[in-house]
């Protein structure tokens, strides 16, 4: 298993399962393989926390709005 902070904001399952995407509470979105119970990629670049994580039906891109008033979407690497 892996560790989960205290506090998650936000949590959003890919459409084919694969990824789980989660926000916790140090501005930073975090994208884990769940299967292999291993992390594949962290977000930076927020100043205030992510509210809300949103899969596209492509399981590419997520969309996240945070407290920084922001939209934006993002493209797995």
């Amino acid at each position: 298993m892996f560790d989960l902070p205290a506090e998650i904001e936000a949590l959003a399952w890919s459409a084919n399962g694969a990824y789980i995407s989660f926000a916790d509470d140090d501005t930073t979105i975090r994208i884990w393989r769940p299967k292999q119970a291993q992390e594949i990629y962290v977000y930076h670049g927020y100043t205030g926390r992510v509210k809300n994580i949103a899969w596209a039906p492509d399981n590419i891109h997520l969309a996240t709005a945070s407290e920084d008033q922001t939209l934006q979407i993002r493209k797995m690497p």
